[in-house]
């Protein structure tokens, strides 16, 4: 087995390897992303803990390969696929850790699975490979972001549309970020639609979008299972068009029911999907097929306020089967991954207003990311937002792409920016000046999480509300 010099990490190799745990054993392991393996590893093991107990680490920097998701199995210590019966050292996955496995209650993957994993043995990178990272929140840019940045990736609900309606001034502030260069893509965690439906919903607002400038979720997912099963490959839907759509387009088959044994299942929102399309999605789980989500938004944004979303339709299915969907949509990488691959972009800029899903898939993939104040995430759940979810740019709308953007200047604890300066005191945040609203902004986002991040929270109440009277 190959193995490459990680700084910081134990190997294997007696001359490279740093002490281990006394009364500890080395385990090769594959570390995964996806289907392709970056670096092989090695993790210490206590003597006395039985194989049976194994528990591994699993973190950013950690995880294990060759893992059979419909039973949440992991198998290491080997340099080839699983082999039917030869789960000598298996962990079972968590939602954040890792989890004793109970060998006698696991069943083997099944040929199918195996073979899947077999032919994507060859895709093994065997070099390490990192997410960049993502600039700074609050960064200054001094030229225009459309300038800077050549491919805008935009969510839709909440940021160019809400329900079938525009935002306001989005259509003319795409169009003049268009004409300064930048290319308008559009991402979305929303599976119930084709990318057809959905340029043609975008040229209603007189924009030129074609069917090649969106990417959804359901297109996400739909990779995902043409890179494990091959083309031809029987797969039940849990949701709508855009789902089956996306499915044709990777040279999947759809199912109509649990009973044709489809290898896996796709669930993504759509209006129709009633309770008969959930309790066959989970007889087709528990029967052995991979589960996808094409994401776990548990809102969406309509005309009429926050409605359910897919999350809601997922945690409904979960609740009887014994298994997490592989989740496709932001914040996990495949959709941003797709959308970068797709619309060829080089330095792209992630446009949301959602920090969890947005904002945070932006900062996994290391993207630059602007937040905008037109859909579901306010001012005030930015200024509590941890730093996984902070956005590089913020603004009103989108006619911040033809604009540069200021940055905040801090200096003995007072934050500026623009007219504007705020302090952390006394528990709160104190906002003092005049100008851009959004520079207020900025000052005060800037002074509550260095507060934050000192681990003495600052309340904002009373600064927002200053911004808030200015708006008015």
């Amino acid at each position: 087995m190959r193995q490459h010099h990680r700084p910081g990490r134990v190997q294997p190799e007696p001359a490279d390897q740093p002490a281990q745990p006394r009364g500890a054993d080395l385990l090769p392991v594959h570390v995964q992303c996806g289907v392709a393996v970056l670096y092989d590893d090695a993790v210490a093991l206590p003597r006395a803990q039985p194989v049976r107990g194994l528990l591994v680490p699993i973190g950013t920097e950690r995880g294990i390969a060759w893992k059979d998701e419909p039973h949440h199995v992991v198998q290491i210590g080997f340099s080839q696929p699983p082999d039917q019966g030869r789960f000598q050292h298996v962990v079972r996955w968590g939602r954040d850790r890792a989890q004793p496995a109970d060998l006698a209650g696991d069943e083997s993957p099944g040929a199918e699975r195996v073979e899947a994993q077999r032919r994507h043995a060859r895709n093994r990178t065997g070099s390490p490979v990192s997410a960049p990272k993502p600039p700074r929140p609050l960064s200054a840019i001094e030229e225009p972001l459309a300038s800077a940045y050549d491919v805008a990736l935009l969510d839709l609900d909440g940021v160019v549309y809400v329900g079938p309606d525009a935002v306001a001034g989005a259509p003319d502030q795409l169009r003049t970020a268009s004409d300064a260069g930048m290319r308008i893509g559009y991402i979305t965690n929303n599976a119930s639609r084709s990318p057809e439906a959905v340029a043609e919903h975008l040229r209603s607002f007189g924009l030129p979008a074609e069917s090649e400038d969106v990417v959804t979720s359901a297109q996400a997912a739909a990779r995902l299972v043409a890179a494990e099963f091959g083309a031809g490959s029987p797969v039940l839907v849990v949701g709508g068009e855009g789902i089956r759509a996306a499915l044709e387009e990777y040279e999947l088959r759809e199912v109509r029911s649990s009973d044709d044994k489809p290898v896996a299942v796709v669930q993504g929102f759509a209006p129709e999907v009633d309770w008969v399309m959930l309790a066959d999605g989970a007889h087709a789980i528990n029967a052995g097929a991979k589960w996808f989500a094409t994401n776990l938004d548990m809102t969406i944004p309509t005309s009429g306020g926050r409605a359910p979303g897919n999350g809601t339709l997922v945690k409904a299915v979960r609740a009887a089967v014994d298994v997490d969907p592989v989740v496709a949509g932001k914040p996990e990488p495949p959709l941003l991954t797709t959308s970068v691959e797709r619309l060829d972009a080089k330095r792209p800029l992630m446009i949301g207003d959602r920090l969890d899903t947005d904002i945070a898939g932006a900062n996994r993939a290391g993207i630059a990311s602007l937040w905008v104040a037109t859909g579901v995430d306010t001012a005030a759940d930015l200024a509590s937002a941890p730093p996984q979810l902070r956005p590089t740019y913020v603004a009103a709308g989108l006619a911040a792409l033809t604009e540069p953007q200021p940055g905040v200047e801090v200096a003995r604890g007072k934050h500026r920016c623009g007219g504007w300066e705020a302090i952390a005191a006394g528990g709160e945040v104190l906002l003092t000046g005049d100008g851009d609203r959004y520079d207020g902004l900025r000052a005060l986002l800037s002074a509550a999480w260095a507060a934050a991040d000192s681990g003495k929270a600052a309340d904002v109440t009373e600064a927002l509300g200053k911004l808030d009277a200015r708006a008015g």
